[in-house]
């Protein structure tokens, strides 16, 4: 990756979060439960954002507060990673160097 970082969207921030804190609770969680234990270990670090400006953007009304904000902070030059089809669309019609996790799950399957 040629970017200055990562942006990670909040179903994987919470399969990071709910990971950190029980793996084993990854299958349970309503929200991680189409996650495994071995997804969680794909993950790279945590980074905090600000949002100010996001709701200027003309995708806010369609992708709501999060993802716009996702899409604002890109244009920093950092890269994203999202198992969110709405939001990987957008950040590919505008350039940015994106990566749909379900991409990394079949890749993970095929070296298996």
């Amino acid at each position: 990756m040629r970017s200055k970082g990562l942006l990670v969207d909040t179903n994987l921030l919470l399969l990071y979060i709910v990971g950190s804190l029980n793996p084993e609770k990854i299958a349970r969680h309503k929200r991680t439960d189409k996650f495994t234990i071995e997804d969680y270990k794909l993950f790279l670090e945590e980074r905090p954002v600000p949002s100010a400006g996001v709701v200027r953007l003309p995708e806010f009304a369609r992708l709501g507060l999060t993802d716009s904000t996702i899409l604002y902070l890109s244009e920093e030059g950092v890269a994203v990673l999202t198992d969110d089809l709405p939001l990987y669309l957008a950040l590919q019609s505008r350039g940015v160097e994106v990566i749909n996790f379900n991409h990394l799950r079949e890749a993970s399957w095929r070296d298996e």
